[in-house]
């Protein structure tokens, strides 16, 4: 038997482990080995491990070591519910998410010639960088998939702005990508893109698998509905497509300027999805104004389609 890729014996020399180093006084050690071994319990579906190792991390001395440790692993409410004793298994439930999928462009031509080691580098260091910026957005990275990241905003709870939050994350990373890639050419290193899609709606979250592994996550045609919007991006012609649902959203606060791409036909969708790229940030004088018809170049009708939220998408378009 397995869990993570690692046979079952690891949780036991984990403990092992553990035991040398507090005997060492390597606290930090023992609580990072201990957060490892918390993740292989949880994947196998050992609750009664599950409770062992919280039990024992609510005994370390430093609660912030602990955090810093698990941060490595679960969300943060995730973590505040361990670290308090509070945590039991949540049934998963239906609720409104938004799911941001985001890959590298042409992965396979880009990793031509690369050694091993430096695809691993850079992997890390975009995963690294969309992880952080997921974060600070409020989202969760609820997995990486090969060279691609799925996040989800609004777990635990939905919330009205984390469509907004959602977008402003995708911009930054564009952002931060440019500055990758200027750092890449100046060290004469190959330059990469990315594709973003964003879609909402309703999900089921939770600790989800079998008892040989678990992983708490989403579970819906909104998870597909946004890899897809991500593959679309580049027949698009640009790096960040949204669905309606997520652009009618996103005008309440008005954090982006967007533009109607068109009724999109995706691989696995039954009907077609209206789709906006992302131009980028509102300016400060365009969000003290109304909406423009302007930011739909090309089809000044769809200003108002776009912000009636209670049309489905494809009402939104067949409604102008």
């Amino acid at each position: 038997m397995q869990a993570g890729g690692y046979p079952i014996v690891t949780i036991e020399i984990l403990y092992q482990l553990r035991d040398l180093y507090q005997e060492r006084g390597a606290r930090a050690k023992a609580v990072e080995v201990m957060a490892r071994a918390l993740d292989l319990l949880s994947e196998c579906g050992s609750e009664r491990g599950v409770q062992d190792v919280e039990d024992w991390l609510r005994t370390v001395d430093s609660p912030n070591l602990a955090r810093m440790a698990l941060e490595r692993y679960f969300p943060s409410w995730l973590i505040d519910e361990m670290l308090t004793g509070r945590l039991r298994r949540i049934p998963s439930h239906r609720q409104n998410v938004v799911v941001l999928f985001t890959d590298i462009r042409d992965f396979t031509v880009l990793t031509e010639g690369l050694e091993p080691e430096t695809l691993v580098d850079l992997l890390c260091e975009w995963f690294s960088e969309a992880a952080r910026i997921v974060r600070r957005h409020g989202g969760y990275v609820d997995k990486f998939i090969g060279d691609a990241v799925m996040a989800l905003f609004g777990v635990p709870e939905a919330g009205e702005s984390m469509a907004a939050a959602a977008i402003q994350a995708a911009i930054e990373m564009r952002e931060a990508l440019d500055t990758m890639n200027m750092r890449r050419r100046f060290l004469g290193r190959k330059e990469f893109r990315v594709g973003i899609g964003i879609d909402s709606g309703e999900a089921v979250i939770g600790f989800i698998g079998s008892h040989l592994r678990q992983s708490y996550t989403a579970v819906g045609e909104v998870v597909n509905t946004a890899s897809r919007l991500e593959s679309a991006t580049k027949d698009a012609g640009c790096d960040i497509l949204i669905s309606a649902r997520v652009e009618s959203a996103q005008r309440q606060t008005r954090v982006a300027e967007t533009q109607y791409v068109g009724n999109l036909t995706l691989k696995g969708i039954g009907q077609a999805v209206p789709a906006f790229k992302v131009l980028g940030p509102l300016s400060i004088s365009v969000t003290s104004m109304e909406p423009r018809p302007a930011t739909y170049r090309g089809r000044p009708e769809l200003a108002h389609a776009a912000i009636v939220p209670s049309l489905k998408p494809q009402e939104a378009v067949a409604a102008v």
